[in-house]
């Protein structure tokens, strides 16, 4: 993917879950399904704190 494809992609999903439930099936589109550590961590921020939002103020990408 481009920098400008990757950018999308991270607002996209800033926004699908931002402030919002995180059921499984969403989670799913987003996580590979081999990462279940991320998964299991995004579930778990829920449980702590429903509908928590993320908010991205800048969004950086750089080439190294």
């Amino acid at each position: 993917m481009s920098t400008i494809e990757n950018k999308a992609f991270v607002h996209r999903y800033l926004d699908a879950i931002s402030g919002k439930e995180k059921p499984a099936a969403l989670v799913n589109e987003y996580i590979a399904a081999s990462d279940e550590t991320l998964k299991q961590h995004i579930m778990g921020g829920e449980v702590g704190f429903p509908r928590y939002a993320l908010i991205a103020d800048e969004l950086c990408l750089r080439r190294l």
